[in-house]
């Protein structure tokens, strides 16, 4: 199993060793306690690695716990499924699939990232077949084109096209052309942890308030997923509130806050971004592992093609190994997009995240 850093990891049952693929050399090795095994689970950014310690513990009940490897070698147990738990193998963004008593389900334990490294789990890749651990970026454009008030007009298919040139991996575009681009599809999605980053790019249903225009949902081909400002939020009222689509005239759906939101790096470009509804994303300042970025909220709204352009380059960044954080200073400090648009890219939540192993400056 090869992680960071020209690591790879080996086991025999007994032992867990880390080398170095180039020169052969031992570079640390592990044992569990007597009488127990170890089996490997994946690796971590930064040259660490996740296994199970599996065997009785002192009530003579068999199961298995998450060990967290860094770099040196040092061993973090992780308790977060307590005892009994066994057949771990593991999912995404702290996600397991283990049995207890028989019964198999998904459980959760620490968070952490798998390297975009050629086998950096048993079985490689979430779907098991061992293919390269490639970024799994998924875009969401429900609208024709992507700017209508852009004289030059630009279809989904012409961007997808240079998106997909410019940004290599696993590239999946929800449109009008496929038929994917509705709200049940988004909202499984974002809570997948299996996807390093997802973005929505569209249209969305807004409020007026006292302090100005806001929004309150985001549309898709189906229906605008609305959501009402509660109690103690910008642009709450006890009157039924006027909402307004920035385009076209679809039916409503109320989803109750907040998104279950599992993907890594989440981007939002839609008009009159709102407090309200970075809310809704479960994702603050405080959140570790995962990233919110929405465009600024200009009272003349957003120009898409230009927040799809954005987008463009922000996810060709981190697919060449930068972080959240400079790959939205490269944009943000573009006298195009900061003086010519006045568009902005504001982040809530963990930008140290990057989509390769090791994040660059």
């Amino acid at each position: 199993m090869l992680g960071d850093n020209n690591t790879a990891f080996a086991i025999n049952g007994q032992q867990l060793v880390a080398f170095d693929v180039n020169s052969g050399a031992a570079l640390w090795s592990w044992q569990p306690p007597q009488g127990h095994t170890v089996a490997l689970l994946a690796a971590s950014t930064g040259g660490g690695v996740v296994a199970a310690d599996a065997g009785f513990d002192s009530n003579n009940t068999y199961g298995e716990q998450i060990v967290s490897f860094d770099a040196a070698g040092n061993p973090t147990y992780d308790s977060s499924m307590g005892p009994g738990v066994n057949g771990l193998d593991y999912w995404a963004f702290g996600e397991y699939l283990g049995a207890t008593n028989v019964f198999q389900q998904i459980m959760s334990a620490l968070p952490f990232q798998v390297p975009l490294t050629p086998s950096p789990r048993p079985g490689s890749n979430p779907s098991g077949n061992r293919g390269p651990n490639v970024a799994r970026i998924s875009t969401f454009i429900p609208v024709g084109q992507i700017d209508d008030r852009n004289p030059e007009q630009v279809t989904v298919s012409q961007f997808e096209a240079t998106f997909k040139q410019d940004v290599p991996g696993i590239d999946l575009f929800s449109d009008h052309i496929n038929g994917q681009d509705t709200s049940e599809r988004f909202q499984k999605q974002i809570d997948d942890g299996s996807w390093n980053a997802m973005a929505f790019i569209g249209h969305s249903v807004f409020t007026t308030t006292p302090s100005g225009i806001i929004s309150v949902g985001i549309c898709f081909s189906d229906v605008c997923l609305e959501k009402q400002p509660a109690p103690g939020e910008p642009g709450y009222t006890n009157q039924p509130p006027g909402l307004t689509p920035s385009y076209g005239n679809l039916g409503w759906v109320t989803v109750p806050p907040p998104f279950g939101t599992k993907t890594r790096i989440v981007f939002i470009a839609s008009c009159y971004a709102s407090d309200n509804l970075r809310r809704w994303f479960a994702i603050s300042n405080s959140t570790k592992g995962r990233v919110l970025i929405m465009s600024n909220n200009d009272q003349n709204g957003t120009g898409l093609l230009a927040a799809a352009d954005a987008w463009r380059r922000i996810a060709k960044d981190l697919v060449n190994g930068l972080n959240v954080q400079t790959a939205l200073a490269n944009v943000n400090n573009d006298p195009h997009y900061k003086n010519d648009l006045n568009l902005q890219f504001i982040p809530t939540g963990d930008t140290s995240l990057c989509l390769h192993g090791s994040c660059g400056p």
